[in-house]
């Protein structure tokens, strides 16, 4: 790995004092809040320099969705080593990407809103393509998972269609019960659910369907989160009960 210069150093660690200025700008007013000038007021940099790291906020925008992405690897990373057969690890990557949108939610949609074409359109090539690469390494890393799954007889990927119908349908299925259970608390039928237990459910549903071996009723998966979050996840853990 190179060994980077006090001048890029110092360059980086300018860079992310910026992204976290912007984050705490969309936190209290969100992303139609956030602006160049309301960053350079907050900042103790000149509007010039601040133009040496971000063209425009959908360049900030993008960078801080390759923040979360950076985030994400290392969680899903973890979640890979922990020691139980591949559905369990799969679980684990959902706890992950539950507690990365738990505890970073300003972070959580912006990685969706870094694929829309206005911000695709104005950010940096090299920001795109750093994003296509952290999110071509997360997708590899469920890929590897369901390939393993397969190769151990615990599910037959062709009944499927393939290994990434399979990966997408785990992304979708995770994103779609955080971002309801998040973003709309105030539903009826939101109110009256815990957000981890509603994701397990709609987890082991879509995994029972698929036939991904052990079923739900041959394995006890509440077993398996309470390990997740002791041998795993303990430090975010203890974050999310102090938030």
């Amino acid at each position: 790995m190179k060994t980077l210069s006090r001048k890029e150093r110092n360059f980086l660690e300018r860079e992310q004092e910026l992204i976290d200025l912007a984050l705490d700008i969309m936190h209290e007013e969100g992303f139609v809040g956030l602006t160049m000038d309301k960053l350079t007021a907050r900042s103790d940099f000149s509007k010039g320099t601040i133009y040496n790291h971000f063209s425009c906020k959908e360049d900030v925008l993008s960078a801080i969705g390759i923040c979360c992405l950076n985030d994400l690897n290392s969680l899903f990373s973890r979640a890979m080593a922990f020691k139980g057969n591949p559905r369990e690890r799969l679980i684990a990557m959902h706890v992950a990407y539950m507690l990365n949108a738990r505890l970073k939610s300003d972070q959580f949609m912006c990685v969706l809103s870094c694929k829309t074409s206005t911000v695709k359109e104005k950010s940096s090539e090299k920001r795109q393509l750093i994003s296509t690469e952290k999110e071509t390494q997360l997708i590899s890393l469920l890929n590897d998972l369901v390939r393993e799954a397969e190769q151990v007889g615990d599910l037959d990927v062709l009944k499927s269609r393939s290994i990434e119908a399979v990966t997408f349908s785990h992304w979708a299925t995770s994103f779609g019960t955080i971002a309801l259970m998040m973003h709309a608390e105030e539903s009826q039928i939101v109110k009256k659910l815990d957000v981890e237990e509603a994701l397990l459910y709609n987890i082991c549903v879509m995994l029972d369907g698929l036939g991904w071996k052990p079923l739900s009723s041959e394995w006890d998966y509440l077993d398996t989160i309470e390990r997740i979050h002791n041998e795993v996840f303990a430090q975010e853990m203890e974050q999310l009960n102090h938030q």
